[in-house]
This record gives structure tokens, C-alpha cells and sequence, in this order.
């Protein structure tokens, strides 16, 4: 019941077998976004961000894939490679 409720106001998804809760995402999302600010990095300074998150996530774990915050290395690693691949400043 209660699913069928959310689906009907759109907050739950579905994406083939994935189940998608927005609300939970966007609570989750607005609480890591004050922290961490993870965008494109289109300027020194979100540049700095990113590199900056990069290397404590680093720090905190090395290279553990099992840490829980393996995804977000995963995640900063590809936009701080992005950036220097296409060198944008």
C-alpha cells in the first residue's frame, strides 16, 4: 500500500530492477551536498574542492575497495581524471 502511494506522487522509481526512493536520495543527496559540494569542477576553486575531497577520502582509507566510501573515490577520481584529460581550467 504504502508503495503504491509513493509511486503515484512519483517519489519511487523504477529503472528495469532498480527501485529508486527520491525522497530518501534527496535527503541523502542535500545532506552530503552541504559538505562536500561535488560538482564538475569548472573553476579553481571547485577544482580545489575535488582534489581536495579526493585526497582525505585517501587519507581515511587508501585504497581499501571495501571501505564504505569506495564509490565516492570512484566518483572524484573520474571527474578529477575528466579534468585533466581534457585540461580544462
Amino acid at each position: 500500500m504504502e508503495h503504491a502511494l509513493l509511486k503515484k506522487k512519483r517519489l519511487v522509481m523504477h529503472a528495469s530492477d532498480t527501485l529508486f526512493d527520491m525522497l530518501a536520495i534527496q535527503s541523502s543527496w542535500q545532506g552530503f551536498d552541504t559538505m562536500a559540494h561535488l560538482r564538475p569542477t569548472y573553476d579553481e576553486e571547485s577544482y580545489d574542492r575535488m582534489t581536495n575531497l579526493m585526497h582525505f577520502r585517501l587519507a581515511a582509507a587508501g585504497d581499501d575497495e571495501d571501505h564504505p566510501l569506495s564509490g565516492l573515490l570512484d566518483l572524484v577520481s573520474d571527474l578529477y581524471i575528466y579534468r585533466e584529460k581534457h585540461d580544462i581550467d
